[in-house]
């Protein structure tokens, strides 16, 4: 499979394989110039599979305009959020020890921490579910893993960006 110039002038592969899954695949990063102009926005990931977060987080990183933190634990998740101060938080739905929507909830319940958009990382729904959904659930958007880091990017840019794209979200309904 042979490199896309983005690809190359970003130092990012094609595909990785991370346990069987996808992580990203088919990467050409649709950046605008407005964010690389402005402050590192700042993404909390939660997720207990380690490779998977490193992944996405080298991802972010490379192509610029992100400061991302990586928590693997759930016990941990809300302090890290309090320390970190994110923008946005990627969170996984199934932690080893303990429930990504009790993680969320008491992240709504800290007032420094309840307007920080949360997305939810999950395996499981199905990327055909997601879209049927319109990936919302409640207050939440899903993404489906194994997530493309073109999706992940086109969810965090429309979560950070102006208040009307946010209410026309359609993150797993557009190819990337």
């Amino acid at each position: 499979m042979s490199e896309s110039p983005n690809q190359r002038a970003h130092g990012l592969p094609t595909s990785a394989t991370v346990s069987t899954r996808s992580v990203f695949t088919n990467f050409t990063p649709n950046i605008s110039t407005k964010s690389h102009s402005m402050s590192k926005r700042r993404i909390l990931i939660v997720d207990d599979d380690l490779a998977s977060a490193r992944i996405l987080k080298t991802g972010l990183e490379k192509i610029g305009g992100y400061e991302v933190l990586t928590e693997l634990r759930a016990a941990r998740a809300v302090s890290a959020a309090r320390q970190f101060q994110p923008d946005l938080i990627l969170l996984d739905v199934c932690l080893i020890d303990g429930d990504g929507g009790d993680v969320a909830f008491h992240l709504r319940r800290d007032e420094r921490l309840r307007n920080v958009p949360i997305v939810f990382l999950t395996s499981i729904i199905s990327q055909e579910e997601a879209r049927n959904a319109n990936a919302l659930h409640g207050d939440f958007h899903y993404l489906a893993k194994p997530v493309r880091l073109g999706r992940v990017i086109t969810c965090i840019e429309k979560h950070l960006g102006t208040a009307d794209s946010c209410k026309q979200l359609s993150i797993e309904g557009k190819s990337t």
